[in-house]
């Protein structure tokens, strides 16, 4: 007999939640810097992301391990983005690193438009408590 059926790969609960992001694509030595650079992890909303040259786009789920974002550029798989999120209540936005894990693409009144599933690499730990605060009380998207 046949098995069919998938196991479940996030470890973290998904929130359906439209907020608006702008992004930069990053070369992958200008990620692995900011990576591993001290000043990206200890101020949050350290100004790395002006925003000259952003990329405005749209989540539509997310989670303390990620998120997946909607835009009208294309994206592609592995690459990394420095993403500033906006979150209602909250005065600053967060700001992380993250890597396109997967993406797909669907038409909306005759515009094709970009979705990533993202995989956050890097972002502040006071960020992380902020993202956890607006997520804890709001019910998870069914699986």
């Amino acid at each position: 007999m046949e098995k069919t059926g998938w196991v479940e790969k996030r470890q973290h609960e998904r929130l359906v939640a439209t907020l608006k992001a702008s992004y930069k694509r990053l070369t992958p030595v200008r990620a692995l810097e900011l990576q591993e650079h001290p000043d990206y992890l200890a101020t949050p909303g350290s100004g790395f992301l002006g925003d000259d040259g952003l990329i405005a786009g749209q989540t539509q789920d997310v989670s303390a391990g990620g998120m997946a974002l909607l835009s009208q550029d294309p994206f592609k798989p592995g690459e990394r983005l420095l993403i500033k999120l906006e979150i209602p209540q909250l005065p600053q936005p967060l700001q992380c690193l993250a890597e396109v894990r997967w993406i797909s693409t669907s038409e909306e009144m005759k515009r094709t438009l970009y979705h990533a599933g993202l995989k956050f690499l890097a972002i502040h730990k006071d960020d992380v408590a902020r993202l956890n605060g607006f997520l804890k009380d709001r019910p998870a998207q069914p699986a």
